[in-house]
């Protein structure tokens, strides 16, 4: 019998934890300025802003306290702060993760991409957000119940944004799609995830920079791999190879 075409739900639909990393790598090097440059842009745009914030609430509570101020007001100033913070990261987060997923899906589809595209799905931030507000809720739940459930919520629930960026559904509606899709994967999605913690770790100990410059780019291209390989869809192409029936030619 000969093997099932690609896309194929529960045939081609399934995957090794290597592939997405290997089809990552060849897209992230050989295309770096256009793929990965805008994501690393747009993660930077999430994150700085909230995290100047949280050091400066821990700066000035220590500050105020060495003027004299008491201890438990100047501690609240600093937690207030550090929560504007996390509310600033949320936020910037909802704005901007639609169009880092949108380069992502179309680096894999072998589209063109451009830095443009990283903030071109702003009008997503709605469901965006809610989505990250229900799934963090989810998640933490989990957490509180012996770890092990919030583990399995944060994987069955962990493409909820390509999910709204890609097919266009509520915030609720990602969530509970992504509950779907994941059945029957969620050991690789498991497996998935170590390997992008330790790729991050690996980026860490580099100073930081390879998680940001490489790590970072790498993980959220092979996240885009497996999301559309779940989803049965035809994979595009590498700088290597030729794209897929139905795909444009990259440029």
């Amino acid at each position: 019998m000969p093997p099932a075409p690609m896309g194929v739900p529960g045939a081609a639909g399934t995957w090794s934890v290597g592939e997405p990393w290997t089809f990552a790598w060849a897209v992230v090097t050989q295309r770096y300025p256009a793929v990965a440059v805008p994501i690393i842009v747009a993660y930077l745009v999430m994150v700085l802003p909230g995290y100047i914030l949280n050091f400066g609430g821990g700066l000035l509570s220590g500050i105020l306290r060495s003027l004299g101020l008491d201890y438990s007001v100047a501690s609240a100033i600093g937690s207030l702060t550090s929560l504007a913070g996390s509310a600033v990261t949320m936020v910037l987060s909802a704005y901007v993760l639609g169009g880092l997923v949108d380069v992502a899906l179309k680096a894999v589809r072998g589209q063109p991409t451009q830095l443009r595209d990283a903030f071109a799905k702003g009008r997503l931030m709605v469901p965006m957000l809610l989505a990250i507000v229900v799934n963090a809720i989810l998640v933490t739940i989990g957490m509180v119940l012996l770890i092990v459930p919030g583990v399995i919520v944060a994987i069955g629930l962990s493409m909820y944004a390509p999910l709204i960026v890609d097919q266009g559904l509520s915030g609720i509606d990602a969530l509970k799609r992504s509950w779907e899709i994941t059945k029957g994967h969620k050991m690789n999605l498991f497996l998935f995830g170590l390997v992008a913690i330790v790729l991050a770790c690996a980026g860490v100990v580099a100073c930081m920079v390879g998680a940001l410059l490489l790590s970072l780019p790498l993980s959220v291209v092979a996240w885009a791999w497996v999301y559309l390989r779940i989803k049965g869809e035809p994979i595009g192409q590498t700088p290597a190879m030729g794209p897929a029936p139905g795909y444009p030619a990259m440029r």
